[in-house]
């Protein structure tokens, strides 16, 4: 996305963010067009399923890693996912002109704001703490993957 500055300094972690503020400006886009309620619902969906993709595969490298604050950040992602996910049966169940432009822009706006105050509270620290643990444990990785390493079973 232009303009995407929050990175964190782990790929895998950026990567996800960036999709899924593209995705927020794909469902702001809907919505300042004042697309079809199933253009809208189609955009949000594919938000929900990134963001609930995301939280599964960064909750899996935050447990791989021993990370302490995993129960906090884990509970921080299942408030969010049950808010999207009440939102997006709203959307599906939304009659033609039920919610304004404005609440639904208001909307996304609150869940932008969202993503980048968890990027900068949750995700920055839990970044952090794997990037170090990759660092002190690819030493020992690589002694035993080393050619000629003795292997015992």
């Amino acid at each position: 996305m232009p303009g995407y500055s929050m990175k964190l300094g782990f790929a895998p972690i950026d990567d996800d963010h960036e999709k899924i503020l593209t995705l927020v400006a794909e469902v702001e886009r809907s919505i300042a067009e004042r697309a079809s309620a199933q253009t809208l619902q189609q955009s949000f969906a594919r938000l929900v399923e990134a963001t609930v993709d995301h939280f599964r595969a960064e909750e899996r490298g935050m447990q791989a890693c021993g990370y302490p604050d995993l129960t906090v950040h884990r509970r921080e992602h299942e408030e969010i996912t049950e808010w999207l996910i009440h939102l997006r049966q709203s959307l599906m169940e939304e009659t033609s002109g039920s919610v304004s432009n404005m609440t639904r822009a208001e909307t996304v706006a609150f869940f932008r704001a969202w993503v980048e105050q968890h990027l900068l509270q949750f995700d920055a620290p839990a970044v952090r703490f794997i990037v170090g643990f990759l660092e002190d444990v690819s030493p020992a990785l690589e002694v035993v993957s080393a050619p000629g390493a003795v292997h015992s079973a």
